[in-house]
């Protein structure tokens, strides 16, 4: 432990690279082709697939860490404190960000900057910076986005059964160092250029097209790389540190686009998918909506965010942009609804309230009896409360309407082999006791329904929003849930365009950019019964 008063970051030891376990010993590697082989870490907030005591580990394309943070949980992007992580990339510690304390750090020359519940100029924390760093040091700021920068759990990361901090585990894009701002020397040599422009002479073209310092002296990176943690208060004061950790660095490579596609649902199976559409957008903006669709194929549709569209009005979006026979349940007022190819058997659409914290305004949520071919099946949409951290108000409210969503479905008739599903937006950036709690007893064997880890098809992470001009980066909002006493999923994926190859977005029928028509991607799990 390295602190100079308590609440410190916990102690990381120092990492060499380890050998990567292979893809056939990953947890779910065997299940279906979703997940791309070529990353050795799945970013979803569970850390058994990395190599006892490793800390940081690299392939061509990403920089990998994990680490944890001593006292209670908290939401890593939504924390009292701030968390600074320091990476050397270009294997030279004579170039970055120089700091002269702690001592791990001094030993570094900080090429990227990361911190996580940076102080804005509200005061208040939240979301995550990124900072590139020039080798003489001067830094320029770049989107999480372009660094490629993932953190998992979005939630507060839960202790293990000793007790011990639950692990964060994080992924750097190789290329953010690429955004680099330009030395002193490029900038005065770019001023030469626009003096001796405007006086008539030609530029330099040795000089053109050269203001970013990639790698010192154009030479390629070295073999390894370093970084260090720090934790600081909301005055800026030192609270703690890690050791210093090392790993290697294989020749880089640009992120390869996936050739993978959607998994053909099974002759048994039914295929369901959960969608937030982000302030009714297919109403304005159909095509990728209806894109999406068409190629997933999905049976039943849980929608959050269509607000005011009526049952008539979806079925009539439907049969317009996708075709076929529909059938809705939707609260228009709570913008939540089920679309579905089956006969809807009852619904129940009246409002759930969570008294103890929002007397004024009801769950959002809306619940149907559907008739599938394998069995009926209870079906709920769901969008619980935005926003907060770590048991704050937000959380609180969160959790209240859990309570009240898994009292009314607790309370309905239950046919005998009824098959319950519930999937949405949960909004799970504080506590998981939200998802705890609604999935509580609702199984028919009176056990609580099992949540599906629907991995992003073609690459190794789990989140489900992403929005590169927001201040957090990418997590993980939507989930759905599903009785596993007579159910299983056969297969469950999210949908993230931007990581397909040419080759299979024109497999499909989508588009490149179809994922950004929401900040939220589409989840897919397609179960079958017992």
């Amino acid at each position: 432990m390295n602190q100079p008063r308590p609440a410190a970051l916990a102690t990381l030891a120092l990492a060499l690279l380890a050998g990567l376990a292979p893809a056939s010993d990953r947890p779910g590697s065997g299940l279906y082709p979703v997940r791309s082989d070529a990353r050795p870490v799945m970013l979803d907030g569970s850390v058994d697939e990395w190599p006892e005591g490793v800390v940081a580990m690299a392939d061509e394309s990403f920089v990998y860490i994990r680490f944890r943070v001593d006292g209670p949980p908290r939401a890593i992007q939504s924390a009292d404190e701030t968390l600074t992580i320091l990476l050397d990339l270009d294997g030279n510690a004579a170039t970055g960000l120089q700091l002269p304390e702690p001592a791990a750090a001094a030993e570094l020359g900080a090429d990227l900057r990361i911190r996580l519940s940076p102080r804005g100029r509200d005061g208040l924390r939240g979301g995550v910076e990124v900072h590139v760093f020039s080798a003489d040091g001067r830094e320029t700021r770049i989107s999480h986005a372009d660094a490629g920068f993932i953190v998992a759990p979005t939630h507060a990361a839960l202790p293990n059964e000793r007790g011990e901090p639950g692990w964060y585990e994080a992924r750097i894009a190789r290329s953010a160092l690429n955004l680099r701002g330009p030395t002193a020397r490029a900038e005065r040599a770019a001023q030469r250029d626009r003096e001796r422009a405007s006086r008539g002479a030609l530029p330099d073209t040795a000089s053109q097209g050269q203001p970013l310092d990639i790698t010192p002296g154009g030479t390629p990176p070295l073999a390894w790389g370093a970084g260090v943690i720090l934790s600081k208060d909301e005055q800026g004061e030192l609270l703690g540190w890690s050791d210093p950790f090392a790993f290697r660095m294989p020749a880089p490579a640009e992120p390869a686009l996936s050739d993978l596609v959607a998994p053909p649902k099974a002759v048994n199976a039914v295929r369901v998918l959960s969608y937030n559409v982000e302030r009714a957008a297919p109403n304005n903006n159909p095509a990728p909506f209806a894109r999406v669709i068409t190629a997933l194929q999905p049976d039943i549709i849980l929608v959050q965010e269509w607000d005011g569209a009526s049952d008539s009005d979806l079925v009539s979006w439907m049969q317009r942009h996708v075709g076929g026979e529909w059938h809705a349940v939707s609260a228009p007022d709570r913008g939540v609804a089920i679309i579905t190819r089956f006969s809807v058997v009852r619904s129940v659409t009246e409002p759930v309230y969570a008294e103890e914290h929002v007397t004024q305004r009801p769950v959002r949520s809306v619940t149907a009896l559907l008739q599938t071919p394998i069995r009926d099946t209870v079906v709920t949409s769901v969008h619980f409360k935005c926003c907060g951290g770590y048991m704050g108000p937000e959380d609180h409210t969160r959790v209240a309407e859990a309570v009240a969503l898994n009292t009314m479905i607790g309370s309905l008739p239950r046919r005998f082999e009824t098959t319950r599903i519930i999937g949405g937006d949960l909004n799970l950036v504080g506590s998981t006791a939200p998802l705890i709690t609604l999935a509580q007893g609702l199984d028919l064997d009176g056990s609580e329904l099992s949540v599906a880890a629907a991995e992003v098809l073609g690459d190794a992470t789990q989140h489900t929003w992403a929005r590169a001009r927001s201040s957090f980066s990418p997590g993980r909002l939507d989930y759905i849930l599903y009785s596993d006493s007579n159910a299983r999923v056969s297969a469950a994926f999210t949908l993230d365009t931007s990581v397909l190859s040419d080759t299979a977005l024109q497999t499909m029928g989508l588009h490149r950019t179809d994922s950004e028509a929401s900040d939220h991607l589409p989840m897919v799990v397609d179960y079958v019964a017992y």
